[in-house]
């Protein structure tokens, strides 16, 4: 007896819920070891290189730091830095490894939006999460983690609208993207691969 429509999407349900578990834990593996390294690692305090001083308490004071502003890193780290944990200057830095952590999960999903098999979606994030510039951007307040979360979050959000084109999909990939310019214009870099989609 052949399977209706409703029992075959019925099946591809049962079997795809396990694999998004799976993805799901591995993606929250890959934030945790990356948040570990990077808590290892942190800025203790107050100091770091460049602008570092000056990002670990704009958010705290809802000051603009130079030119463009930065808006949604003020913001987020204001937000942020009320933790009661710490100095202001080190949730600060904390607010960046979070950051970065996150990136490097929204790494292994997009490896896996794109087909990638497991054990190289994870190896892909592992190898941003231990990059030597990006492990630098992770440790010390500064706006970089905050990019890279916002163009992998665009880009996981582009990706998933590609797969089903539904409008609320897009609009919230357009919402992304237009967050991240409210934080760092690099994110015009993905740009092209958008417009591929």
């Amino acid at each position: 007896m052949r399977d209706t429509p409703t029992d075959q999407a019925a099946n591809s349900t049962v079997v795809i819920a396990p694999a998004r578990a799976r993805d799901g834990l591995l993606a929250a593996t890959v934030a945790i070891i990356s948040l570990a390294l990077y808590l290892a690692t942190l800025q203790p305090d107050f100091g770091g290189p460049e602008d570092t001083p000056k990002f670990q308490f704009i958010g705290y004071v809802l000051g603009i730091p130079h030119p463009p502003g930065y808006p949604l890193y003020v913001l987020l780290s204001h937000a942020f830095v009320a933790l009661p944990i710490g100095t202001i200057a080190y949730r600060a830095n904390l607010f960046s490894a979070l950051m970065a952590a996150l990136a490097c999960s929204l790494v292994y999903v997009i490896g896996r939006q794109l087909g990638a098999c497991r054990w190289t979606s994870l190896c892909a994030a592992l190898g941003l999460a231990t990059g030597a510039s990006f492990w630098r951007s992770a440790v010390f307040a500064e706006v970089y983690s905050l990019a890279a979360v916002m163009a992998a979050l665009a880009i996981a959000l582009f990706l998933a609208w590609g797969a089903r084109e539904r409008t609320s999909r897009l609009l919230t990939a357009i919402g992304a993207f237009a967050l991240g310019l409210g934080n760092h214009l690099t994110i015009v870099g993905i740009a092209p691969a958008v417009a591929a989609c």
